[in-house]
């Protein structure tokens, strides 16, 4: 049984109906969405390259957060993305008071920091999922 859009598009328009001619279910891609943060976590960052702890950004195999909101505090960071542990002298630098967003689950499931001086990062991490 096809789904049907009840209501009307984000432009204000009214959806085609489904009907013989255009079976598929009517979805208005363009609906708009934000962020619902559903977790936080200290992380501290020191010699060794650390990442996000995987039990609390993913809910489930089909839940996991789209974003993570980083705050440092403390010491100087660099983190990469690509799965590569960064070195305190490669990857892209994280000052105190810095605030970066990861978004997408491939790029949170590969982020990587670690810290560049003597003294150990204080980076807080909100983790949050789209939703309508």
């Amino acid at each position: 049984m096809p789904q049907i859009w009840l209501g009307k598009t984000a432009q204000g328009r009214d959806p085609e109906a489904v009907h013989e001619g255009n079976p598929f279910p009517v979805t208005d891609v363009s609906a708009p969405t934000h962020l619902a943060a559903f977790a936080q976590e200290a992380i501290t960052v020191a010699t060794t390259a650390v990442g996000f702890t995987t039990a609390t950004y993913r809910l489930s195999v089909s839940r996991s957060a789209t974003h993570v909101t980083l705050g440092l505090a403390t010491a100087q960071i660099r983190y990469r993305v690509d799965g590569t542990d960064p070195t305190s002298s490669d990857g892209r630098l994280m000052e105190i008071g810095d605030e970066v967003v990861v978004t997408g689950r491939e790029d949170i499931d590969r982020f990587r920091a670690i810290r560049t001086g003597g003294v150990s990062g204080a980076l807080t991490a909100t983790y949050s999922e789209e939703v309508l």
